[in-house]
């Protein structure tokens, strides 16, 4: 979600106006078509004519729309954590457990597995008993 209190600029038919960043994007196009306009950044002297208009935002910066709107930045961020989750299931995982007999002097015993997606795993209780079944 946007932070509220981000520096926003206006835009002529879009309420709520843009995200400071974007505006700037959109300037720099602006620039290099027609060359620099300070009064476009000046708004803290409120001698800017108000901002860009929604169809020169929709020239300079296609898809300004679904980086702004709200539904935009979900989607974004739905996407990102499902390329993150699509990452972790395949990534390997490495499992250490270690086993201390009782006693004083007592053997300490240590097993490393490294798992991989697909691997089937079987543990049973009792003394000896653990096996790692190879992919199905």
């Amino acid at each position: 979600m946007t932070d509220q209190t981000e520096k926003r600029a206006p835009v002529q038919g879009y309420p709520g106006g843009i995200p400071w960043a974007i505006h700037l994007e959109a300037y720099a196009v602006y620039c290099q078509r027609w060359g620099a306009q300070p009064a476009m950044i000046d708004l803290e002297g409120r001698n800017c004519r108000g901002g860009f208009s929604t169809g020169e935002l929709d020239d300079f910066i296609p898809g300004w729309r679904d980086r702004v709107s709200e539904f935009g930045l979900l989607k974004a961020e739905v996407l990102a954590l499902r390329a993150e989750l699509s990452a972790l299931k395949s990534a390997p995982i490495r499992v250490l457990t270690e086993h201390s007999g009782c006693g004083q002097g007592a053997q300490v015993d240590q097993l490393s597995v490294t798992l991989h997606p697909g691997d089937k795993v079987v543990l049973q209780m009792g003394k000896y008993s653990a096996a790692l079944a190879a992919k199905a």
